[in-house]
């Protein structure tokens, strides 16, 4: 199981055992140096007197502090890294220690006298954890792959997941696409006493904020709280860079950065080529632009359509098919990085807490006027469907939203919100609330989307190359920012504003004009090009096991309609080239 996870920790591995009289238990590690990165924090981890044992994947950025309260309670420490802290704050406070941390982790924590094991993920799912507890074996680790290589569990595809995937893109929780292995929530933590097992939810509800504040308060102080997680997510003994786009989230971190006195700090950009017209995005000139301002060393990495070929790579690195086309550049991305740093920034998290999609914009729209919307649906769909969005031209990534929003409107507020999140395939769903508000909105994209799609996509494209990627806007002073003032607050001066508005200040007001474009790749129009024609044939092989789920005819009616330039079904194709590739690698015939 160590050698399989290898890739997550290169530095070193270990294991432990411990034999009880009615059972052994096993636990493993592979270490990714970051934080003190001498031996002496070689996992798993013991106490000096031999009864309590960690392994543990992830940082805990609060752990100074916590380390501060531990020794005016007279407790030593022998290292100046975060594993020895989690260790003695579990000893004495157990499960009730896990509301004091910040960070992303995934751990297990044993107390051998109490024949006592303690499994947590962190509250936003940062780091994964995936459990088995069918048969005589009881088995947990980062990745689906730890599990299977134990040899104990037999790999049985799950076809529940299926209709979920080609709908939204990532597995339904707490489910996974293996038969028998399940993923334990995000804020969620397993207890396994003298073999009886509970999973419960350990995060305290937040006590909200009643005060009203003005603008320039709230800016003042998430301007505080972003210095605050900056500072913290640069805590490393190794070197340290950025994922920068040239949009409002990473073109922020990297002003927060030059405002704590860095200069020539490392970023890297992938980006298409201009020639990719409509279907690419303008990332290299943003990110010139953001690194010339805020004196950081940029390294490029050009993205051409030959890199469809690193499609089954991309895949294997996965646990679970992701139809992200950003999932490729991210893979790519964190192979260059890898080289160069061993801990990268990410401005993931910001859309979901700063209400920063187009679809929510929206909504919020679709909520100020659904009833006129819904009288005026049959009009708006005729109109809409004859927009052309298959081929390139100026207008038509705003044609694409429109024909969207026209062909997702619902008059169930919860239906159409789903619809905006979703691909073109069947519904799953059988029952929305018949209210739902724009803060449901928001909650459910980061209870979803955010950790099944992003944070799970970052994680293993970004292991796969031994890469940290850390994610400053997610912690939870953050959140409970972003909670307190509530949707209709986060969208009054449109996406981001408090983002925007922070960077501004900055000096990045042309950052702030930029249209919102997203970090993924132009499949749709390289899947059409004759170095791609194999993909193409990939995909129109009925005989496919795929096809047992997905009608064939009208997958093949939507892919040549693609093809003909008659629309853009860019994201469909996306969902079912990964998943193809993605079975076959994995239940291969």
């Amino acid at each position: 199981m160590n050698r399989r996870l290898a890739h997550r920790g290169p530095d070193g591995d270990g294991f432990f055992t411990q034999v009880f009289p009615d059972k052994i238990c096993h636990f493993g590690h592979t270490r990714l140096k970051i934080i003190d990165t001498g031996d002496r924090n070689h996992q798993p981890f013991r106490s000096a007197c031999g009864r309590y044992v960690l392994t543990y994947n992830g940082e805990i950025y609060n752990f100074e502090q916590i380390k501060r309260d531990l020794i005016r309670e007279k407790v030593e420490f022998h290292t100046s890294g975060d594993t020895e802290v989690l260790l003695q704050l579990l000893i004495r406070e157990k499960e009730k220690a896990l509301s004091r941390l910040e960070g992303m982790f995934a751990f297990a924590f044993m107390d051998i006298e109490q024949d006592y094991i303690l499994l947590a993920r962190d509250p936003f799912g940062m780091k994964p954890l995936y459990f088995s507890g069918n048969g005589p074996c009881w088995i947990a680790s980062s990745e689906i792959r730890g599990i299977l290589a134990s040899g104990l569990i037999n790999p049985k595809l799950n076809p529940a997941c299926l209709p979920h995937y080609l709908r939204y893109k990532f597995a339904p929780k707490t489910q996974t696409f293996f038969e028998g292995i399940s993923e334990l929530p995000e804020g969620h933590a397993i207890c396994i006493q003298h073999n009886k097992t509970e999973i419960f939810d350990y995060r305290k509800p937040a006590l909200p904020e009643t005060s009203d504040r003005s603008d320039k308060e709230n800016l003042n102080q998430l301007h505080t709280l972003l210095q605050e997680s900056v500072k913290n997510h640069l805590i490393a003994d190794v070197p340290v860079g950025l994922f920068l786009s040239g949009g409002v989230d990473s073109t922020l971190l990297l002003a927060l950065i030059r405002e704590q006195g860095l200069r020539k700090f490392p970023a890297f950009v992938m980006g298409n080529h201009p020639g990719e017209g409509s279907f690419g995005t303008h990332d290299y000139h943003f990110a010139r632009r953001a690194a010339q301002k805020y004196e950081a060393d940029l390294v490029e990495i050009p993205v051409e359509s030959g890199i469809l070929n690193h499609l089954p790579e991309f895949v294997e690195s996965l646990d679970q098919p992701i139809a992200d086309g950003g999932g490729l550049l991210t893979f790519l991305l964190s192979k260059t990085v890898g080289t160069k740093a061993k801990v990268a920034l990410s401005g993931a998290g910001a859309d979901e807490l700063f209400a920063g999609y187009n679809r929510h914009q929206a909504f919020h729209f679709y909520l100020k006027n659904q009833q006129l919307l819904t009288l005026s649906l049959p009009l708006l769909r005729a109109t809409a469907h004859i927009l052309p969005t298959g081929f390139d031209h100026p207008f038509r990534k705003s044609f694409r939203l429109i024909r969207k929003f026209a062909q997702d409107l619902n008059p169930n507020a919860e239906k159409t919100f789903r619809n905006f999140c979703g691909l073109h395939f069947p519904e799953t769903e059988s029952h929305f609330s018949t209210s739902f508000t724009l803060d449901q909105a928001l909650h459910y994209e980061r209870e979803n989307y955010l950790i099944s799609d992003i944070l799970m996509m970052t994680d293993a494209t970004s292991m796969r190359h031994s890469l940290e990627v850390r994610m400053p806007y997610l912690t939870p002073p953050l959140l409970q920012f972003s909670q307190d003032r509530g949707g209709d607050y986060l969208l009054k001066g449109g996406r981001k504003w408090l983002l925007k508005h922070l960077l501004e200040t900055l000096g990045g007001q042309e950052f702030c004009k930029r249209p919102k474009e997203g970090f993924g790749m132009p499949i749709g129009k390289w899947i059409r090009e004759p170095e791609n024609s194999h993909w193409l044939e990939f995909l129109r092989n009925s005989r496919h096991p795929v096809f047992e789920w997905v009608d064939p005819a009208v997958f093949t009616d939507l892919l040549e309609r693609h093809i003909r330039r008659k629309a853009d079904y860019t994201s469909e194709i996306t969902a079912m080239l990964i998943l193809m590739i993605w079975i076959n690698a994995n239940f291969p015939t």
